[in-house]
């Protein structure tokens, strides 16, 4: 998918044959990162470790609302 016109673009990724779609940065320092992830890292203060991983408190997956 081409990205959209604030620097993102949707993956999708099929997991235990469930597709998820999540938001990925397309240009600048932090490119092709997820975005839940920089969310997750700013609120901890620190970098995700190589095990961690961001859960959706609301199972949607493009909802990146710190909050969830």
């Amino acid at each position: 998918m081409p990205p959209f016109s604030d620097g993102t673009y949707l993956n999708t990724i099929t997991r235990g044959g469930r597709t998820m779609r999540y938001l990925r940065i397309s240009t600048g320092p932090q490119r092709d990162r997820y975005v839940h992830q920089l969310v997750a890292e700013a609120m901890l203060g620190r970098p995700l470790g190589p095990h961690e991983e961001v859960d959706h408190k609301d199972t949607d997956t493009l909802n990146n609302d710190w909050r969830n």
